[in-house]
């Protein structure tokens, strides 16, 4: 009786093996040139351009090819397709020479540039009804701009005089009465409390994402502010893989043309250097961004120096698909140098006259708080405070 029970078993498997037959196996080749099975991918059977069949691999990403035998004699030809996959066609013949496995390369899609600073919805550079300039942060990279003020000078419309910024000469120069041009960061306003200027050291361009300039008046949404334009900077947010970067520069002044100016001797040379330091990394639903900056700049002006020190960290916290919640905090502590009016143009151009120098101290800081609701009906709702 065993013996019997045994035979049965044996029989039942071989004919359950055979019945299976030969597998298709169908694989995914990853950018960083690993293969990954491919669960659930789209596999069609065609005879002479007629579709005669369509399956699905199973979790390994196997497909029991006896499904697609007897069914074609001439012209046989198998497309596997997949979401993020470029789709591939082969004909029986070359599928069975290469051992009934087929790969597909992973599909990269070019997105649009999106801006939601010039609209309320979201819209690429192409769709919006005002011109829009975009900078990304290689431009940040080649130009080594020390703050945004070097960076937006370079787009073209732009001007700007002794920090006050105007675009396509929509507000001119005007010192000590606010700015007409509203400057945004991640979405919320950064102008002084109390000249209602732009503080462009204060922007924090280790963490720049892209930096969205708005040519035309947006009143209607940023206040009166705003009645020359828009300066949107945005931060970057972690990847999936942790980023540090650290960049750092040093530049020597030379010296002035007539030798009567240079109030320096010759063992000394103004130089400029500085530092800046950013790291992204996600840590399960928390993503972290932390970076800071150093600056000094000891120029050819006698008392002209400028230095500064800059911290800051933000955090964001997917709860779910339909809430995020997020904090940051920057702190920087600035001294700068300057005079208003030169001793004189012959031999102390780079000096100041008595009584018109003074030096500044002092230490800027903020903190935001927001929170995000996605409803799967669409739009989105979001809730800041910046303090």
């Amino acid at each position: 009786m065993r013996i019997f029970l045994t035979m049965l078993f044996g029989w039942l498997t071989a004919v359950s093996v055979w019945s299976q037959g030969p597998f298709l196996t169908v694989q995914g080749l990853e950018p960083n040139g690993s293969m990954v099975a491919l669960p659930g991918v789209t596999v069609q059977f065609s005879c002479e351009g007629q579709v005669l069949r369509v399956a699905a691999t199973d979790m390994d990403g196997r497909l029991d090819a006896s499904t697609f035998s007897g069914l074609c004699r001439n012209g046989c030809e198998i497309k596997a397709s997949f979401v993020g996959y470029q789709a591939k066609s082969v004909d029986c013949q070359s599928l069975q020479s290469e051992g009934l496995t087929l790969v597909l390369g992973a599909a990269t899609e070019s997105l649009g540039e999106v801006v939601v600073t010039a609209s309320i919805a979201g819209a690429t550079v192409q769709e919006e009804t005002v011109p829009v300039t975009v900078l990304k942060p290689y431009l940040n990279e080649s130009a080594n701009a020390v703050d945004l003020k070097g960076l937006v000078s370079k787009t073209p419309g732009v001007s700007i005089m002794d920090g006050q910024v105007s675009i396509r000469g929509g507000s001119g120069y005007s010192y000590g009465v606010g700015s007409r041009v509203q400057m945004l960061l991640d979405d919320m306003p950064l102008l002084s409390g109390d000249l209602g200027e732009i503080w462009w050291s204060y922007l924090p361009m280790e963490h720049v994402a892209q930096v969205e300039v708005v040519k035309a008046t947006a009143s209607s949404m940023y206040g009166s502010g705003a009645s020359n334009g828009v300066i949107h900077m945005r931060t970057a947010w972690p990847g999936d893989e942790p980023e540090t970067f650290v960049s750092a520069f040093n530049g020597v002044y030379s010296d002035p043309g007539p030798s009567s100016w240079r109030w320096w001797n010759h063992s000394y040379s103004p130089v400029s250097n500085g530092m800046s330091l950013s790291h992204r990394q996600k840590f399960g639903k928390v993503d972290l961004v932390a970076g800071g900056n150093m600056l000094s700049d000891k120029t050819y002006l006698s008392v002209g120096h400028e230095q500064r020190m800059r911290a800051n960290v933000k955090l964001r916290y997917r709860h779910s698909p339909l809430w995020q919640f997020g904090c940051g905090f920057q702190g920087q502590y600035q001294q700068m140098g300057r005079f208003i009016l030169w001793d004189d143009f012959v031999t102390n151009a780079y000096l100041p006259m008595e009584g018109t120098s003074s030096e500044d101290r002092w230490f800027n800081w903020h903190v935001d708080a927001w929170a995000k609701r996605t409803p799967m009906s669409g739009g989105s709702h979001h809730f800041n405070l910046r303090a």
